[in-house]
C-alpha cells in the first residue's frame, strides 16, 4: 500500500483572486502522471484543477536574477481558501487525487 506524499503550504493573498495555490516541485513532478487536468478534494468536494507552472526571476531563486520556475494547482474552488491559512496537500498514489485539508 503506498502512503500518501504531503506537504504544508501557506494560502496566498492572490489564490482568492486567481484560485491557485503554490505548490513545491516535487509535488508539481508526483502530479505529472494525472496530466494538467487533475482531482482536488476540499471539504468533502471533488472537482477538477490544472497544473501550471510558469518561470520568472522574482527573487525567490539563487540569485535575484536567477530564473527559476514556480508550480501552482489551479481550481475555482481553491480561491475559497482563505490568505494566510496553511493547508494540508496530501496525495493519493493510487488514485491521485490530492487533499487540500485546513490545518
Amino acid at each position: 500500500m503506498n502512503v500518501p506524499q504531503f506537504e504544508t503550504v501557506v494560502v496566498s493573498r492572490k489564490t482568492p483572486s486567481d484560485g491557485r495555490l503554490l505548490i513545491s516541485e516535487a509535488l508539481a513532478r508526483d502530479l505529472a502522471p494525472a496530466g494538467p487536468q487533475l482531482t482536488v478534494e476540499l471539504n468533502g468536494v471533488l472537482t477538477t484543477a490544472e497544473l501550471h507552472s510558469m518561470t520568472c526571476k522574482c527573487g525567490k531563486g539563487a540569485s535575484d536574477s536567477a530564473v527559476h520556475v514556480h508550480h501552482f494547482i489551479e481550481s475555482p474552488l481553491l480561491a475559497t481558501l482563505t490568505p494566510g491559512i496553511e493547508v494540508v496537500l496530501r496525495l493519493d498514489e493510487v488514485s491521485l487525487v490530492l487533499s487540500v485539508d485546513n490545518v
